[in-house]
């Protein structure tokens, strides 16, 4: 049960940014998230690294990895060789696993 409103990720050059007006999950209640880093291509998996966190405490501190799971789960059976980001959109290049 996590509940999430005003959910919205820009595929910006060079860097993506998520941004979610609230997030709540059991006992948290979160709001104005924001988290934006850099996406690279590791080992045939794509690979997110937060450079910003707003607010930065121990429950968003979880949302870059969540992204990794993520993004893991949508490139499953294949290898990711490389990746670039355009303005809105995530290229990947990418060949069966």
């Amino acid at each position: 049960g996590a509940a999430v409103e005003g959910l919205d990720v820009e595929f910006l050059p060079g860097r993506m940014r998520l941004r979610v007006a609230r997030l709540g999950y059991g006992f948290l209640d979160l709001q104005d998230v924001l988290v934006e880093g850099a996406l690279r291509a590791a080992d045939g998996w794509p690979v997110f690294e937060a450079t910003r966190i707003e607010p930065n405490n121990l429950a968003t501190r979880v949302i870059p990895p969540l992204i990794n799971q993520y993004l893991g789960w949508a490139a499953s059976g294949w290898y990711v060789e490389d990746l670039r980001l355009e303005p809105g959109r995530l290229v990947l290049l990418a060949r069966p696993a």
